[in-house]
């Protein structure tokens, strides 16, 4: 079966300033999902009909990281994303008043239709408030890392 993995990792803000072409900085591991089937590459369009437009931007929009030697084209794989320390706050409040049930009543635009709700429903209700917690309470940026099958 195909399958997507999700990585997030905090960064420290200086760091991640200070980085050049080639210098990776120091990623502090916060979690990891893999998300069964394929298209979740695409779960930035029912995150924004769901009323998440945060977490639809943080989801659907590439990161050019700088320690990479060339910036990402427009469809990068690995899918690399980035949320900045002062975005997290906004990002948690979203997510917090977000009420799971849509999922249920609202799963047309899951990848694989009401077959991905209850993935869809651990990786929005648990797995990624986990990671921007965690990231906010360390003062760091969140960074995000899909892979597998697109």
């Amino acid at each position: 079966m195909a399958e997507q993995y999700v990585s997030a990792f905090a960064i420290d803000p200086s760091a991640l300033a200070a980085a050049a072409p080639g210098q990776e900085p120091t990623l502090h591991e916060l979690g990891e999902a893999t998300l069964p089937g394929r298209r979740w590459d695409q779960l930035a369009e029912a995150l924004r009909s769901w009323g998440l437009p945060g977490v639809a931007n943080l989801w659907g929009r590439p990161y050019s990281p700088p320690w990479f030697a060339k910036p990402v084209g427009e469809d990068p794989w690995p899918f690399l994303m980035h949320a900045p320390a002062a975005d997290l706050a906004g990002l948690a409040e979203e997510l917090d008043e977000f009420d799971e049930q849509r999922i249920y009543e609202e799963y047309a635009d899951l990848p694989s239709g009401d077959d991905d709700v209850e993935e869809a429903i651990w990786l929005v209700g648990e797995k990624l408030p986990e990671w921007i917690m965690a990231a906010r309470d360390q003062g760091r940026d969140l960074y995000i890392i899909r892979d597998g099958a697109k």
